[in-house]
């Protein structure tokens, strides 16, 4: 049994969508990841796109906006299901100070990336 929680808009924790994907990279089968991307896709605040990864791949997006300029997305093969990546961007400019300084970020900035091209299993670790 999979049970996935909505966090409230405010939540303190914004990495779950990705948190999420990540968990759902371990090996399943393509009919058991669509069901659990579909679980992610009808949360009210997740929306589901069409785009093209950072290695020109096209891709299904599921995405969010978060703290209200942040907008996380994560990247899924239309064929397999399997997660294909990540992208952070800020769509907002947004100021945050804490005890370590101030940090600055502009509308457009990318805070974080990957896109995943292969992956296999392999018979002993760092096999190829």
């Amino acid at each position: 049994v999979i049970c996935l929680r909505q966090a409230n808009s405010g939540s303190s924790s914004p990495r779950r969508l990705a948190t999420a994907a990540r968990r759902f990279r371990i090996s399943c089968t393509p009919r058991l990841s669509a069901a659990l991307y579909g679980v992610l896709a009808q949360l009210p605040s997740v929306r589901l796109g069409h785009t093209t990864d950072l290695a020109g791949q096209k891709v299904l997006s599921l995405y969010r906006t978060e703290d209200g300029y942040l907008r996380r997305e994560i990247f899924i093969n239309p064929v397999t299901y399997a997660y294909a990546g990540q992208l952070v961007v800020a769509i907002r400019p947004h100021t945050s100070s804490g005890l370590d300084g101030t940090v600055s970020v502009r509308a457009g900035e990318l805070l974080a990336d990957d896109a995943n091209i292969t992956s296999q299993i392999v018979d002993h670790p760092g096999g190829r």
